[in-house]
């Protein structure tokens, strides 16, 4: 088997929400000595870092899981989603962009307004106002999106597009 029972991945997954850090990671590591090329394990060891604030090691754990399986869009998308919180935009670009291309290429749709929405977020913080203007005219207007530490709307970036742009 290459990948622990949903069970003990959701045991991290409850650990970490219920904030006994030491815990899961504890049964994080035990799962990764025994699950050496599970993608999932150092998705799930991710969470446990993001939830710590270690965003760094969380960054570094997706990394791993996308080592070990690149198919997967929630894993660029987490990483993209992480990196906009360092302030790594070109980053955040990149993976958000892969998410997406991954989406389209299963027809998955689930990533595709989040993936939009958080690379625009970034675009715009790397000073591309134009690109991020054309990701917001994908997505629906009523688009909210939890990071950088609060609420953003698609309306407010939009306003904040066009006064950077000098449009009304």
């Amino acid at each position: 088997m290459t990948h622990p029972e949903e069970s003990e991945l959701n045991r991290i997954s409850r650990l970490a929400h219920q904030e006994e850090y030491d815990e899961a990671l504890r049964v994080a590591a035990e799962l990764k000595g025994q699950y050496p090329r599970s993608a999932k394990v150092h998705r799930q060891m991710s969470y446990v870092f993001e939830r710590m604030s270690q965003l760094e090691h969380a960054i570094r754990e997706t990394s791993e899981a996308i080592a070990l399986d690149s198919g997967q869009p929630d894993y660029y998308f987490t990483r993209g989603r992480l990196c906009l919180e360092v302030g790594r935009y070109s980053d955040t670009i990149a993976d958000c962009t892969r998410a997406i291309e991954l989406g389209e290429q299963h027809d998955w749709q689930y990533y595709f307004s989040a993936a939009c929405f958080v690379r625009a977020l970034a675009k715009v913080r790397a000073g591309d106002a134009h690109g991020a203007l054309e990701d917001c005219a994908a997505l629906p207007d009523d688009t909210i999106f939890w990071a950088l530490g609060g609420a953003q709307t698609k309306t407010a970036l939009v306003a904040e597009l066009k006064r950077l742009l000098g449009r009304s």
